[in-house]
């Protein structure tokens, strides 16, 4: 049985690593739709610990992703992007991102 290795985060093999996930295009669709957060959780019937999950960047369910689809009547590109690993780097728990310019930009929204 292989067991996810408890050492640090940086060392721990590949295959457990989460992948890297953006919803900045999540946030751009709930301007343009003049929706916040709040209004999102009901309209889709997402827990707010759905909602905290998304605000920082992490995995969530299949399921969570057709619901917000479902809302918005779009496609799941349309709201998740996955991120190459060469354009992260992670310091501590926060992902920075190269932005067009080449320089870093923490990445909070």
């Amino acid at each position: 049985m292989n067991a996810v290795p408890s050492i640090g985060r940086r060392s721990v093999d590949r295959r457990y690593r989460k992948l890297p996930v953006s919803y900045s295009k999540l946030w751009k669709l709930m301007i343009d739709h003049n929706m916040n957060k709040t209004q999102l959780r009901k309209a889709a019937g997402l827990s707010t610990n759905v909602i905290a999950k998304l605000s920082k960047n992490d995995t969530v369910s299949m399921d969570t992703l057709l619901r917000i689809c479902k809302t918005f009547h779009c496609d799941v590109g349309d709201i998740v992007e996955v991120i190459e690993e060469s354009d992260q780097l992670i310091i501590g728990d926060y992902p920075f991102f190269n932005d067009e310019s080449g320089k870093k930009r923490k990445n909070i929204l």
